[in-house]
């Protein structure tokens, strides 16, 4: 997929507020420990004139600790909201926790181990693909950025992460910005920019490949049940390349429209979005998304096989892409509560027992939801004391 280069972007080396990045020394620096790591309030085209003046949006932005954010009402309520839809969707699928709890106790370690594997080396894949969107974007050591090595971006991607598991509304990755920001000097619209424009990609290579694979898995006809969440993945990819389109062809003008203010963040915002998307660009990252999905496939056959269930690849990945997107439910952390209702239901559709399917939902999520948790705590805090 391509797009038309923007308009703005023309003008965006002089629209943009230069921050000088800091020395390369390195991301295991001071930097961690004397910055208050929390939630994120994005005002960037608002008319908060905090958001806009001296100081950075994003700056006044961090202001709660993520355990105050843990604490929020807003936060407790999206975990209530999650147990709601697990009970639910355990209620849904008369799951018997006795029978569940035999199979568990019958999982073979060793692809437990591999699916472990499969998820995790996903995350320097994305650090690696986020990199090269950045660089389209022209945020690259070559052009004096201090932007972390592998393993720094790699951190700054699973604390994003691990963000996402505790707050809803995918804080985690304007949150995501905000530490590469303080790391590298980059303006913070544009790192969120690159961020949107990554998830695009990741909507369309997602809908394409979890209708492709519902079609051959479903041999034409994809039960009714699963039917509008095929749609919903289907719309967003579409709503996101219109968006694209529009932005792209449009968004000059748009920008000429905003108060004086705010004009820069929306120039950069705009440039880290489309960029990717330049003829030329958006192949190198798509193949960069290809193997970070299909992994989402190689991991559910893993925990499949761990409880000796008989699954084709093709079904894997169908129930392990239908996972992602509901992710982005919005109202709790992660998806919590919509992704178990989701896969428990594709199993029920692929004639898995009940027992099997609760038993491999909670294994994969185990590893996709719960080993985060912990994983990305112990990163989180790591980081902070270097």
């Amino acid at each position: 997929m391509s797009a038309p280069a923007p308009h703005a972007l023309r003008n965006s080396a002089t629209a943009l507020a230069t921050v000088r990045p800091r020395c390369n020394r390195c991301w295991h620096e001071s930097h961690w420990a004397s910055r208050t790591q929390g939630s994120l309030l994005v005002e960037i085209v608002s008319g908060n004139p905090a958001a806009h003046s001296g100081v950075s949006g994003a700056e006044h932005a961090v202001h709660v600790s993520l355990g105050a954010r843990m604490r929020e009402p807003r936060t407790l309520l999206s975990f209530a909201v999650a147990a709601l839809l697990i009970a639910f969707a355990v209620s849904r699928a008369n799951l018997n926790m006795t029978a569940v709890g035999r199979v568990l106790s019958d999982a073979q370690l060793a692809y437990l181990v591999l699916g472990l594997l499969a998820y995790y080396v996903t995350f320097p894949l994305r650090a690696a693909r986020w990199r090269r969107i950045l660089a389209s974007a022209g945020v690259s050591p070559a052009s004096g950025y201090a932007i972390p090595g592998r393993r720094g971006l790699t951190e700054i991607f699973m604390i994003g992460q691990f963000t996402n598991c505790v707050a809803p509304a995918k804080l985690g990755d304007g949150y995501r910005g905000y530490l590469l920001k303080k790391h590298a000097g980059v303006s913070f619209p544009l790192t969120l920019g690159t961020i949107l424009a990554e998830r695009v990609v990741d909507l369309i290579l997602l809908s394409t490949l979890l209708l492709a694979s519902g079609l051959y898995v479903f041999h034409g006809s994809t039960p009714q049940d699963l039917r509008p969440w095929l749609v919903v993945g289907a719309a967003l990819a579409v709503c996101g390349v219109a968006g694209i389109v529009f932005v792209a062809r449009n968004g000059e003008r748009v920008v000429r429209r905003l108060p004086e203010r705010v004009q820069k963040h929306a120039v950069a915002l705009e440039r880290g979005l489309v960029t990717a998307f330049v003829r030329g660009r958006i192949g190198p990252i798509a193949a960069l998304s290809l193997p970070v999905w299909i992994l989402e496939g190689v991991r559910l056959m893993a925990v499949a096989l761990a409880i000796g269930l008989d699954l084709s690849f093709g079904a894997c990945l169908f129930i392990g892409l239908l996972a992602s997107l509901l992710t982005a439910f919005p109202l709790t952390p992660a998806g919590l509560g919509a992704v178990e209702s989701g896969a428990l239901l594709a199993l029920s559709a692929l004639g898995v027992g009940s027992a099997s399917a609760g038993a491999l939902v909670l294994l994969d999520r185990g590893i996709t939801y719960w080993s985060l948790l912990l994983v990305g705590a112990v990163v989180y805090v790591t980081s902070r004391m270097r």
